[in-house]
């Protein structure tokens, strides 16, 4: 749509007709389909999908391989790491739709994330979390999940970890996830106003389900 011009917030390729913002789940605005669209003007559409999924495995694989350096691994265990991450079943269990594949990227990105807060620089998180929303608001959220479990773990592993320092950055942390997902309210809101059914779909109703057993109707639900 972007390429021939129809673009609008109104899609009538979705069933019926269904608000722009539906399609947000299933249409994430990354760099990766950025990536996308730039070479489908090189290469057929299937053809410019399929190599940008061999992109998010490589970037993936590199992000992976700059978290250990940043740990202070040695080369030949972030070669070897990095092979079993690039072969790994983990990859292709994400593979039941592209967007799933996007957390081969993602989720080590949040690792580098993590340390570059404990160096100081804290104004990356709101911004990772700011792109995980725009990525995509369904994973985006177990994305920020992840990242928040492996703060705590991050966090332990670190010398001279004391309860104290460890509360206070951590809601400084929490604090700041909340600050990009805040931000992402551009298109968040209007997602969550969807899913709420304010759309201009009509909107259906029903009385109950009934199930009729022994001649009694049982009414299974039963809408106030």
């Amino acid at each position: 749509q972007i390429k021939e011009g129809p673009l609008s917030f109104f899609n009538l390729n979705n069933y019926l007709g269904a608000s722009f913002f539906s399609d947000i789940y299933y249409i994430p605005l990354d760099i990766f389909t950025f990536i996308t669209i730039l070479l489908s003007y090189i290469f057929p559409t299937e053809l410019a999908y399929s190599t940008t999924e061999l992109i998010k495995i490589l970037a993936g694989v590199m992000v992976f391989a700059y978290y250990l350096r940043m740990t202070g691994a040695k080369n030949r265990t972030i070669f070897w790491m990095g092979i079993v991450y690039f072969v790994s079943g983990g990859s292709v269990s994400f593979m039941a739709f592209p967007v799933f594949l996007s957390l081969t990227f993602y989720l080590p990105a949040a690792l580098v994330v993590i340390q570059y807060y404990f160096r100081g620089k804290k104004w990356v998180v709101p911004l990772f979390a700011f792109a995980l929303v725009f990525y995509d608001f369904y994973l985006g959220y177990s994305a920020l999940a992840f990242m928040s479990i492996l703060y705590v773990v991050e966090a332990f592993k670190r010398p001279g970890f004391r309860v104290w320092p460890f509360l206070r950055d951590g809601v400084a942390f929490l604090g700041l996830i909340l600050l990009g997902v805040a931000m992402s309210g551009v298109i968040l809101y209007p997602s969550i106003l969807y899913i709420l059914e304010d759309t201009y779909r009509t909107e259906g109703s029903f009385n109950a389900w009934v199930v009729t057993i022994f001649g009694y109707d049982l009414k299974l639900f039963q809408p106030e």
